[in-house]
């Protein structure tokens, strides 16, 4: 993906056939996951012309959105996250320990989902369908 590919990236996420290259600060900031795995000595002594592939087990779908809010998270309002985007942050935020996606999640799906019943079934009943 284009879009979360930087020329001066510093390492090689791939997910399935898809690669992304981005940057190790970003993902130290972020992931105490990945702040241990570049702070371990083998890692830090490793001289390396290219950046290193990390191969990932998670769908690249899911990967991309997660990369997206890292990089350019002001763009996505909470109120605007789609539940694609949502799931994605779920399932990546506990393997990878990213701090603040939990918190950020809730507070998507507190968002778009309304706690009044008459407002939950004007939203997602279809005013066609009687009983």
């Amino acid at each position: 993906h284009s879009d979360v590919r930087f020329a001066d990236g510093t390492v090689i996420f791939q997910a399935q056939t898809t690669q992304f290259r981005v940057h190790k600060s970003v993902l130290f900031r972020h992931s105490c996951h990945f702040s241990r795995m570049f702070s371990t000595s083998s890692y830090t002594r490793r001289k390396v012309i290219s950046p290193p592939v990390i191969l990932l087990l998670e769908a690249a779908d899911d990967w991309r959105n997660v990369l997206l809010i890292l990089y350019d998270g002001l763009k996505y309002v909470i109120r605007f996250l789609s539940f694609q985007v949502v799931q994605a942050m779920l399932l990546l935020e506990r393997k990878y320990e990213f701090e603040h996606f939990r918190s950020l999640s809730t507070k998507a799906l507190t968002a778009d989902l309304p706690i009044e019943l008459n407002l939950w079934e004007k939203k997602y009943l279809s005013t066609n369908v009687r009983e």
